[in-house]
């Protein structure tokens, strides 16, 4: 009986080691489709713009058209590439557990199947791609007008043309006529794109092929042990006059043949398209067994092996090396589910959500990630149009903005800080060194920098760094000093003194910088009733209404 249920358990073994395999093996498919499909063809060459371009959003159509224009003039076509992140959207709700990779293309070219045709993605010829999107994995693909580009900034830019002269001719182009708008001269050189060229970075599948190889070692520790417990019986059938193969043949591999080709079927139903791949690996799985297991049967067959087991002490030598592999299989096994340990620690500590949120629920950026980072940017003060709306309603209606990245990120002390908004400030006062609440009112266009007295020795110091940083002049801001200790209330880092105040007072949001050293980075859970994740900006709360 208990050989019958050990063998049971060989064949659930090689049964999820074979899916185990071919969910890998899917899963490299897919990331080099999304890599491909990623990488856009040859002809396809990088340009850039000057910084004073792409943060004027005020003439950013008239931009635009300048650029669309010339590009017509020398028969180009240009293509803006924006890389961003956003939640995958579960019954109508955000899980933020799980990132989507959204590429959005702006070009004139109307379909995206011309588009993502790049020679090493011939796949998309049999995938189902629309002209407009292309879903795969994690990875989203959506082609759009260029009239409905949102913003320069940060948007990777192309320009269609394996000419390199035609190239040259609208960049200097492109520069005559940005100078006849802009004071400062620029040059050739500021329309060129210097840094490295753009790739997807895949998901490092290392730790899944470790588990792999481990699984098929202790599958074939376990399948030898079972053998071994069977000597006897193998002794007699190669008295027999069989074979080694025929051995294993008739004790086993008459099963696992069958095996192996119900879980071929089966995955060759759920995902055709990498059939010969899977076939692949899957063949090459088999045979690392077969052969393997023969070797086991020819020491078994050619040893005298049940003769020797007969001898105490050949006995007690095989017994204990039994246990001893029995041993490392139990602690591969229990290091496994450790893991699990900490889950349901966690699962079953007291939420550290501040009561004073307890009203509030997360808003959630449409998009973050490389590119919309900058666009949505709370502290690079850039937002476009339609965004500007939304956070405008959502400040008129009490919503709390408390974005700590720049906290957790910066490896500078002094560029530490807390993101937070007018509301905030208001419900939570700085006191300043006279002692009455800071006020600052949603219409002030100075920038305010405050300063703790006990760093008023570094004043000087501190304001020439916010002035280069945030590209001031001296007339664009003011600086004052406020009370040393005192508090903020956060997310898993209340009650912590603050360091440097920075007041955005044109985008009503207020920029807390402060001391690294009480960070608490464990503490980042929330009740049920709140919904967070995170984003490269800020968390942004809107009132519940239940």
């Amino acid at each position: 009986m208990n050989n019958k249920l050990i063998r049971l358990n060989l064949f659930v073994l090689f049964s999820i080691l074979s899916f185990m395999i071919f969910f890998y093996v899917q899963e490299v498919a897919q990331e080099r489709i999304i890599a491909d499909s990623y990488s856009l063809p040859e002809q396809y060459q990088s340009f850039d713009l000057p910084r004073t371009i792409q943060d004027d959003r005020q003439n950013f159509t008239r931009n635009l058209t300048i650029l669309l224009e010339t590009a017509e003039e020398e028969q180009l076509n240009v293509l803006f590439r924006e890389t961003n992140f956003t939640p995958k959207i579960t019954n109508g709700k955000p899980d933020p557990s799980v990132d989507l990779v959204v590429i959005d293309y702006f070009s004139n070219e109307p379909d995206l199947r011309t588009l993502l045709n790049h020679p090493s993605a011939k796949h998309l010829s049999t995938q189902h791609l629309s002209t407009q999107h292309y879903t795969i994995n994690y990875a989203s693909f959506n082609n759009h007008p260029l009239i409905e580009l949102p913003s320069f900034k940060e948007a990777t830019k192309f320009v269609e043309s394996q000419n390199s002269e035609q190239v040259s001719a609208f960049i200097e182009s492109l520069t005559t006529k940005y100078n006849e708008l802009y004071q400062p001269s620029f040059t050739v050189q500021d329309f060129q794109y210097t840094d490295y060229p753009e790739t997807i970075i895949l998901l490092d599948h290392r730790p899944v092929r470790n588990l792999i190889v481990i699984s098929l070692i202790f599958f074939l520790l376990f399948t030898a042990l079972w053998l071994f417990d069977n000597a006897r019986k193998l002794s007699i059938l190669r008295l027999n006059g069989l074979s080694c193969a025929t051995i294993l043949y008739k004790v086993l591999i008459k099963h696992l043949l069958f095996l192996f080709g119900s879980c071929c079927l089966v995955q060759l139903i759920f995902d055709p398209s990498i059939f010969l791949l899977n076939m692949f690996h899957q063949f090459a799985f088999f045979t690392v067994s077969i052969i393997s297991l023969l070797c086991v049967i020819y020491f078994l067959c050619t040893t005298s092996f049940v003769e020797n087991l007969n001898r105490k002490s050949y006995a007690r030598t095989f017994i204990f090396s039994l246990y001893f592999f029995k041993t490392i299989a139990f602690v591969w096994c229990l290091a496994s589910v450790l893991t699990l340990v900490e889950l349901v620690n966690l699962s079953l500590l007291p939420s550290t959500y501040p009561d004073e949120f307890s009203e509030y629920a997360v808003f959630y950026n449409t998009y973050s990630g490389k590119n919309n980072h900058e666009v949505i940017s709370i502290e690079n003060n850039v937002l476009s149009a339609q965004q500007d709306r939304l956070y405008q309603y959502l400040e008129e209606n009490g919503m709390l903005l408390i974005g700590t990245v720049s906290y957790f990120m910066e490896e500078k002390e002094i560029n530490r800080k807390i993101c937070v908004n007018v509301n905030y400030l208001q419900k939570y006062p700085i006191i300043s060194v006279t002692g009455q609440k800071i006020a600052i009112s949603p219409e002030e266009t100075q920038r305010v920098f405050l300063v703790p007295e006990r760093l008023e020795n570094q004043f000087q110091e501190i304001k020439e760094h916010y002035l280069h940083g945030y590209f001031l002049d001296e007339s664009q801001a003011d600086f004052y000093l406020i009370r040393s200790k005192q508090e903020i209330t956060a997310r898993g880092i209340s009650g912590k003194s603050l360091l440097v105040v920075d007041i955005s007072t044109q985008s009503k949001f207020l920029s807390l910088n402060r001391s690294r050293k009480h960070l608490n980075r464990s503490k980042r859970y929330w009740k049920k009733i709140i919904y967070w994740t995170t984003t490269q900006s800020s968390l942004r709360f809107q009132k519940s209404k239940k």
